[in-house]
This record gives structure tokens, C-alpha cells and sequence, in this order.
């Protein structure tokens, strides 16, 4: 069982910080960047009925979310959540697409809802390390019991970043995917 300190101490020790790119908006965009998400969130369509995706990048018109809706299937509940404001033509087409999109930063509060799944990658390298604490904090707050939270180990320069998921438990979160820890860099 890995504790939120640890956590917090092992997985986001960095302080460095990049400009983020913009991306096309095409819907297999993920497909490419997440592949151990989308097929984790594939296998369980059928547990995850809300799942929230924090820093979907509203500027490129939330093409993660979009996959991993239609890695979720229709029936479930999938929120696009940004702190950056979206114009009317993006929020339509998330609605119209089943997406509700949510304005709000998780360093200062938790979701206003429980979600069975989180993703928080590709973002956190943004933020402070103080920030990225307390997101962590109020990710795990707006978790049910059991519910996942999908991250990545961003390695900045050559080399393949590292997805990971972990499942909430009692006070903190266990080790799911990878199943070798020697994937995770130490």
C-alpha cells in the first residue's frame, strides 16, 4: 500500500516545468499518448461510471476525454475539467459528445461530485510542488473508496513516459498498473 506522502514524494519530486504544447484536435490523439489508459478504462466500462479528466486540455478541444468517453461507452459520466475558460463551439461539441465540461483547479478544492476514476497526467508537471500536493489530497477526497486514479511519470528529454494506476485504499492508494514496479522509475 503506498501512502499519499510517498507518493507525493516519489512521483512528482520534480519542480520543472515546460510550456505546454498544443495538439491537434483529433480523437485518437490519446489512443497514441495513453495506451495503458485507454485500455485499463476499456476493461472496466463497466465499473467506471463517473470518471472525470483533469487538465484535458480545453484549447485543443479535450481529445483525451473524448477517447476515453468512447472507452467508457455511453452510459457513463465523464467530465472534461480545466482551470482554463473554453469557448461556446468547444463546450458544445463536448456536450453534444456526452462530455460535461468543468472549470475548476484541483490544487484548491475537490471535485463537487465522487468519481470512480481520475486521470491527472500531463499536467501535473505544470504545477508546484505545493500544488501538485494538494491536488493529490483533493483527488483522493473526490475518489470513492476503490476508485482509480490514472497518472504518468513524465520523462522530460529522450524516453517513454510512464503510465501508471492506482487504486484508493483506506488512507492512501495501492499499486495496480504497472504490475512490475521496476517499470516506475526510482
Amino acid at each position: 500500500m503506498l501512502s499519499w506522502r510517498r507518493l507525493l514524494k516519489d512521483l512528482f519530486v520534480s519542480n520543472k516545468t515546460k510550456k505546454p504544447r498544443k495538439y491537434p484536435l483529433v480523437s485518437n490523439y490519446s489512443i497514441r499518448k495513453f495506451p495503458a489508459h485507454n485500455m485499463f478504462l476499456t476493461q472496466k466500462s463497466r465499473s467506471i461510471k463517473v470518471f472525470a479528466d483533469i487538465g484535458c486540455a480545453f484549447s485543443a478541444g479535450a481529445p483525451r476525454t473524448i477517447d476515453a468517453k468512447n472507452a467508457l461507452g455511453k452510459k457513463s459520466c465523464v467530465y472534461a475539467v480545466d482551470i482554463q475558460s473554453l469557448e461556446a463551439k468547444t463546450k458544445k461539441d463536448l456536450e453534444n459528445g456526452g462530455i460535461k465540461p468543468l472549470i475548476h483547479s484541483i490544487a484548491e478544492k475537490p471535485l463537487p461530485f465522487e468519481c470512480d476514476a481520475i486521470r491527472f497526467a500531463n499536467v501535473s508537471f505544470l504545477m508546484t510542488q505545493s500544488d501538485r500536493r494538494r491536488a493529490i489530497v483533493n483527488i483522493w477526497h473526490s475518489l470513492r473508496e476503490n476508485g482509480y486514479l490514472l497518472g504518468e511519470i513524465p520523462k522530460f528529454g529522450k524516453g517513454k513516459n510512464v503510465e501508471f494506476v492506482l487504486r484508493k485504499k483506506g488512507r492512501g492508494f495501492e499499486l495496480v498498473e504497472p504490475k512490475d514496479m521496476s517499470e516506475i522509475p526510482q
